[in-house]
C-alpha cells in the first residue's frame, strides 16, 4: 500500500488508494488503521488524505546505516564532488527504476538535485545506464523490456534499440552520458561500481548543468567519474561485510498486497 504514494502524489485519500489499487475499500480502511497506529503512515490534519509517516523514514534510515555499500563509497562520492565542484550520486536498479542511495552537493552557485530516495526510469540516469553496459542483454531484457523505455524529457532514449547502441559505443571507455535525459538542462556520466566478478551493484554519477556542446569537459568528468567508481569497486572487495547477491531486485508491483495469512 505505501507505494500507492509517490513523488507526484505524496498524499492520497482512502477512496484514491482504493482506486489505485484496485482492492476493497473495507480492506482498504482496515489497513490504513493498522499503518497510521504504526506511523507508517499518517493522516493530514482537517483533511481525508494520509501521507507517509515517520516510522517509514526511520525504517529507511536504518537500511542506510547498516548498508556497507554507503560506508565504503561515501568518503569517495564526497571527494568526487569535491575535486569537480558538481553534484556526485549513488544508486541502484530497483526493478526497472534507478533508487538514489546519496548524493553530495557540489559548490557551483546553480544546480538541480534529486534526492536520496528518489526513483528515477533506468535508461534516463546517467549510473543507470553505467550498470546497464555490465549486463548481459537478457538481464536488460528482465529489466527493461524489449520495445519502448520510459523517459522523462524530450531528449530521453525512448527505445531499446537506442539503448544498446549506446552503450555498446560507451562500453569501452566505461562511463556514459545522460544529455537532458531525466531533467531539461542537466547532464550527468556515469561508470558503475562492480564486484570481483564484474558484475554491477550499483553505479555513481556526476551530475552538472550544460549540453553536449563540451565534449572535452564532459571526457574529462566521465574518466573522474570512472576513477571514483574503480576505486570503491576496489574497496569493497576487500570488504568482507559486503556481499550482494544479485544485481538488481524486482519492484513490487503497486497493485500487490500481502494477504492476511501469507508469508
Amino acid at each position: 500500500m505505501l507505494r500507492a504514494f509517490d513523488r507526484a502524489t505524496p498524499e492520497l485519500t482512502a477512496a484514491e488508494i482504493v482506486r489505485r489499487l484496485n482492492l476493497p475499500r473495507t480492506v482498504i480502511t482496515r489497513l490504513l488503521a493498522t499503518l497510521e497506529q504504526a506511523g507508517f503512515v499518517e493522516r493530514m490534519p482537517g483533511t481525508l488524505k494520509y501521507r507517509i509517516g515517520l516510522a517509514t523514514c526511520e525504517i529507511g534510515a536504518l537500511h542506510l546505516i547498516g548498508n556497507p555499500l554507503l560506508k565504503v563509497a561515501d568518503p569517495f562520492i564526497d571527494q568526487l564532488a569535491e575535486n569537480t565542484g558538481f553534484t556526485a550520486y549513488l544508486g541502484v536498479i530497483y526493478g526497472d527504476e534507478v533508487v538514489i542511495l546519496a548524493l553530495r552537493e557540489g559548490r557551483m552557485p546553480v544546480r538541480f538535485t534529486w534526492s536520496a530516495g528518489e526513483r528515477l526510469p533506468v535508461a534516463t540516469t546517467a549510473l543507470g545506464k553505467s550498470m546497464l553496459m555490465h549486463m548481459d542483454p537478457a538481464e536488460i531484457d528482465r529489466i527493461l523490456g524489449t520495445d519502448e523505455l520510459a523517459g522523462l524529457t524530450e531528449s530521453s532514449l525512448r527505445t531499446r534499440r537506442a539503448l544498446d547502441e549506446q552503450l555498446e559505443s560507451h562500453r569501452s571507455i566505461g562511463w556514459i552520458p545522460a544529455i537532458e535525459e531525466s531533467f531539461p538542462g542537466v547532464c550527468a556520466v556515469g561508470a558503475a561500481i562492480l564486484d570481483p566478478k564484474g558484475a554491477p551493484v550499483a553505479g555513481i554519477s556526476l551530475s552538472f548543468l550544460g549540453n553536449a556542446s563540451a565534449a572535452e569537459a564532459i571526457d574529462e568528468k566521465g574518466k573522474a567519474v570512472v576513477e571514483a567508481a574503480r576505486a570503491i569497486s576496489h574497496r569493497l572487495a576487500t570488504f568482507d561485510l559486503y556481499r550482494q547477491t544479485r544485481v538488481y531486485q524486482a519492484a513490487i508491483p503497486r497493485n500487490t498486497l500481502l494477504k492476511v495469512g501469507e508469508t
